[in-house]
């Protein structure tokens, strides 16, 4: 009988062998290298959508920043177009509990100012105050005004204030124009102190002449400063419309007190659209 040689048994099962192990490599081989190429898209695809939503973060940081500054600016903004308004009450320590009477004039009888804020005092007072000036305007533009303006303020702060100029121009040919402007005002005493008074208010503009009436709306912020006997420094400003224009009035007087009476100069400037009228101004004002 026949036999097979030992030799062929090893040689096939090696072959088998051989074959199942290659076949286990190739297998293996080829899920590793799937496996990896999806990693690697996968993790880039997911890197990349880290990167934009890291992107997006930042973004949104930066206009979360930027709203963030821009409030930060509006409310600082709003802040300083407020702060004259504010302001004063804190500095001079206006609670807006106390009451504030009047003397009859600014230093009556050595006191220190105009006011008396303190609810105990025993001095003369009032419950209402008044005053009214005459002045005359010499324009650095060739016009001239003639003016005045009466103020009333209460005990409740609250007040009422007019003021009126005749304002005149020498043309040629000897002619001369003329017309009349002021306004009216409500008031509101927002912050007192013996030494200090300031106001503000809304009210009317207006203009006059031989053909027609304009009227507009007016803003008013001023007050009066007491800051050594005899001088008192009063400052006032006006802006509004008057007509279809713009209408802008500051004024800044230094005077000198004499019981009843004030004699004051200063600098004043009206500018209605593009047109001012600025000078030069002295008066007399009287305080009841």
């Amino acid at each position: 009988m026949r036999t097979h040689c030992p030799a062929e048994v090893p040689v096939a099962m090696w072959v088998a062998v051989c074959g199942m192990i290659l076949g286990a490599s190739d297998s293996s081989l080829a899920q590793g290298i799937l496996e990896a190429l999806r990693r690697e898209v996968r993790t880039e695809r997911d890197r990349d959508s880290h990167q934009r939503d890291r992107r997006r973060v930042r973004e949104r940081d930066v206009r979360e920043s930027d709203d963030d500054r821009r409030d930060f600016l509006a409310g600082m903004a709003l802040r300083g177009l407020t702060l004259p308004f504010w302001g004063p009450p804190i500095v001079l320590e206006d609670n807006y509990r106390d009451y504030g009477e009047f003397f009859s004039y600014p230093y009556k009888r050595g006191a220190t100012g105009m006011m008396v804020v303190d609810p105990a005092h025993h001095a003369l007072t009032k419950v209402w105050h008044m005053r009214t000036r005459g002045e005359y305007l010499q324009s650095f533009s060739g016009f001239s005004s003639v003016g005045g303006q009466v103020l009333v303020d209460t005990l409740p702060r609250l007040g009422l204030d007019s003021e009126f100029y005749h304002r005149q121009e020498n043309l040629p040919a000897g002619r001369r124009d003329s017309l009349w402007t002021g306004d009216l005002n409500v008031l509101l005493r927002f912050a007192q102190s013996p030494l200090v008074q300031m106001r503000t208010g809304l009210g009317v503009n207006w203009l006059s002449d031989a053909v027609d009436r304009d009227y507009g709306f007016n803003f008013t912020y001023g007050g009066d400063l007491m800051f050594r006997d005899p001088w008192i420094l009063s400052a006032e400003i006006d802006a509004g419309t008057l007509g279809s224009a713009t209408l802008l009035h500051g004024r800044l007087t230094v005077g000198v007190q004499r019981r009843h009476v004030e004699v004051y100069t200063g600098y004043d400037y009206f500018r209605v659209g593009h047109m001012t009228i600025d000078g030069c101004l002295a008066g007399v004002r009287l305080w009841f």
